[in-house]
């Protein structure tokens, strides 16, 4: 029976990250040439969970959906953004990329374990990640950061979400299977896209 490329060697998993990290590294230069100021949706967001006295306490405005989204993680991000850099337009794309290169990593961990093929194959899916997970024209995610933090964060979290539970079922682990409901709550709480995150797992349970 064929088995997927082993993952444990040095060589293949070094080039599929370099691969994974030449969009990548253009994409990070975008994020630190990014401006100050966040677009002007980041500070309604933002605003509705800032009283007199700073951070409300209102558990109620930190849960309040907004323009149709869930945005409580998003919410939360953006708060300590301003705690950990004033608010900075670029603390935010940095996150956004880091995002995007925590779900490549992932993406790159399911393809070793997965996938039956040569090493070349691998090669060209790891730039296809790259490419898919730092995709340049998708510019207001790197250059507007609020924008990238929820979709991004959302699309993260889902990845692990299915990650996880392909972890449970390779070994029947309830801890897997709790981590993966628990991805699933963040990918929904952090972005309305993350709600497809249920049927995606569905489909993978069965």
């Amino acid at each position: 029976m064929p088995k997927p490329v082993n993952a444990r060697g040095k060589l293949l998993p070094s080039l599929q990250t370099a691969l994974l990290l030449l969009p990548g590294a253009y994409v990070l230069r975008l994020a630190l040439l990014a401006g100050p100021l966040p677009d002007w949706d980041y500070w309604f967001i933002l605003g509705s969970v800032i009283d007199e006295e700073g951070f409300t306490s209102d558990l109620s405005a930190w849960l309040r959906p907004q323009n149709e989204h869930f945005l409580i993680c998003t919410r939360l991000i953006y708060a300590l953004n301003v705690l950990l850099s004033g608010g900075h337009n670029v603390g935010l794309a940095l996150w956004a990329w880091a995002a995007a290169l925590a779900q490549g990593l992932l993406l790159l961990w399911l393809v070793r374990r997965t996938l039956f093929g040569a090493p070349a194959l691998h090669l060209l899916l790891a730039l296809t990640i790259g490419l898919l997970v730092f995709y340049p024209r998708g510019w207001h995610n790197w250059l507007m950061g609020m924008s990238g933090v929820a979709w991004i964060t959302a699309n993260l979290c889902t990845v692990a979400a299915l990650t996880a539970l392909y972890r449970s079922t390779l070994s029947a682990s309830v801890p897997w299977l709790v981590a993966s409901l628990g991805w699933g709550m963040l990918a929904s709480t952090t972005y309305s896209t993350g709600l497809g995150v249920w049927p995606a797992l569905l489909v993978l349970a069965l």
